[in-house]
């Protein structure tokens, strides 16, 4: 599938277009992920190559393992395959369009609706050596996955208490536990027990957060001015990825290739969280982890 840019978008009288980042966690030994162009082509190449089923033959496939991060502009092709399990950072849109669904049908028997014509204007034709966001990992520090006048969103893999100041960052902060288990403390607060599944949300106010334990975090945050809250636009030069809607629900994605997404998330009440935050937060984030089979 692909996701229009918000200048396409807004041409499509939509809001905004759709950005998004995947982060992989431990998934099965032929785990794949399909992302961007391998070779140049043109709109009516890209329109035979669906009518003739060889699109995929187009598209850079990826062995991935965890720890790989990718970076998803509106205009990137992007798919999840089986076995896969990441956590996906996305901005809320319904600007989705199906390119190609390798044939699969539905309970009574039918091909599902492709949006061919809708998805050749959005596809970035560009051509990229590697899709994959490079970083260095590093232990009991902030480590920073993408970054944009939007948002951003980093990793902290520790097994050392680590404090973090966010006086300089006004923003509600999303902190989504990867693995591991420990104690995350809000200021002068109690500390609350944290383990893998998890996900916290902590108000703007937040002004430091002390971590205990042996756990692997993400850590995203939006920026004050963003394309969220401003109708502004965000670049697709940046390796960003986006907001989200904090959920307790399961769904089906249609990233994945024939797959069921199993999607954690559980958020962490705080009596200081206004009424202005939840909303934000309600509006502009979705933090999931995605299990594809």
């Amino acid at each position: 599938q692909v996701h229009a840019n918000d200048e396409i978008a807004h041409r499509q009288g939509l809001p905004c277009g759709k950005t998004e980042m995947w982060y992989l966690m431990p998934s099965e030994d032929d785990a794949v992920i399909r992302v961007g162009l391998k070779k140049k082509i043109t709109p009516e190449e890209y329109k035979q190559m669906v009518a003739n089923n060889t699109i995929t033959d187009a598209i850079a496939h990826y062995n991935v393992k965890a720890g790989d991060c990718f970076f998803l502009p509106g205009g990137r092709i992007h798919s999840i395959g089986a076995g896969c399990m990441l956590v996906e950072i996305q901005q809320t849109s319904d600007c989705t369009y199906r390119i190609y669904d390798f044939n699969r049908r539905d309970k009574n028997g039918n091909l599902r609706e492709l949006h061919t014509e809708k998805a050749a204007e959005c596809i970035n034709y560009e051509v990229l050596p590697d899709y994959r966001t490079k970083y260095e990992p590093r232990k009991n520090q902030l480590v920073l996955l993408v970054d944009s006048p939007v948002f951003t969103t980093s990793v902290l893999d520790m097994d050392a208490p680590v404090s973090l100041d966010w006086q300089a960052i006004d923003s509600f902060q999303i902190l989504i536990c990867l693995s591991g288990e420990g104690e995350v403390q809000e200021d002068d607060g109690d500390g609350q027990p944290m383990q893998a599944g998890q996900t916290y949300l902590f108000p703007a106010t937040t002004a430091k957060e002390r971590f205990k334990g042996k756990m692997q975090l993400i850590n995203t945050y939006v920026k004050r001015g963003s394309e969220f809250t401003e109708g502004s636009e965000a670049s697709e030069d940046s390796e960003t990825s986006e907001h989200s809607e904090i959920s307790e629900n399961s769904e089906i994605s249609e990233d994945s290739e024939g797959s069921e997404i199993s999607e954690v998330s559980e958020v962490s009440e705080n009596s200081e969280i206004s009424e202005k935050i939840k909303r934000q937060a309600s509006a502009y984030w979705d933090a999931c982890l995605f299990l594809s089979n």
